[in-house]
C-alpha cells in the first residue's frame, strides 16, 4: 500500500516541484505484509487523481496531507488540502460525470470533469467507499476505504 502511495507522488514529482508544495505522508501500517488485492493501476490512478486534484486546487503555498491507516479488514487512504475547499452543495454532485465547479477552477485548468466519477467507480467496483469532507476556504479531505 505505501509503495503504490510512493510510486504516484514519484510520478506527480513535476507538479509537485511547480507548485512548490509541501507533502506530508504518514503510513499508519503495520509491520506485517500490507498488501491490497486491487488492480495496482486503478489504485495508483485513484490516488494520482486525488493527489493532483489537492494540488491544482490548493493555495498558494499548497501543503497536502497523505495517509494511510489499517484496522483489521480494511485501509484507508486519506488526501488532504489546504485548498479552495468545496461548498456544501456542490459536495454530491463532483462524482458525477462531467461535472465541475467551475467558479474554483483555475484558468490554465481544463479537466474534463471525469476524474473523481471514474475514482468513485474504480473504489465501488472494489467494494469500497469514498467520503468527502469540505469546508468552503479551508480545504478538502478525501477518504477512500478498501477492503484488504
Amino acid at each position: 500500500a505505501d509503495e503504490l502511495i510512493n510510486e504516484t507522488l514519484f510520478g506527480l514529482t513535476l507538479l509537485i516541484n511547480n507548485k512548490n508544495a509541501k507533502i506530508h505522508t504518514n503510513f499508519a501500517l503495520s509491520d506485517e505484509n500490507n498488501y491490497i488485492y486491487i488492480d495496482a493501476e486503478k489504485i495508483k490512478l485513484v490516488m494520482k487523481n486525488l493527489i493532483e486534484n489537492a494540488l491544482i486546487y490548493s493555495s498558494e503555498k499548497p501543503e497536502i496531507n497523505v495517509e494511510i491507516a489499517e484496522d483489521n479488514d480494511t485501509y484507508t487512504f486519506r488526501i488532504a488540502d489546504n485548498g479552495l475547499g468545496i461548498p456544501e452543495e456542490e459536495r454530491d454532485k463532483i462524482f458525477e460525470k462531467f461535472y465541475r465547479i467551475d467558479k474554483s477552477r483555475p484558468m490554465n485548468f481544463s479537466g474534463s470533469g471525469l476524474g473523481l466519477a471514474i475514482v468513485k467507480e474504480i473504489i465501488n467496483n472494489y467494494n469500497g467507499e469514498i467520503k468527502l469532507t469540505s469546508e468552503s476556504g479551508s480545504g478538502s479531505t478525501f477518504s477512500v476505504t478498501v477492503p484488504k
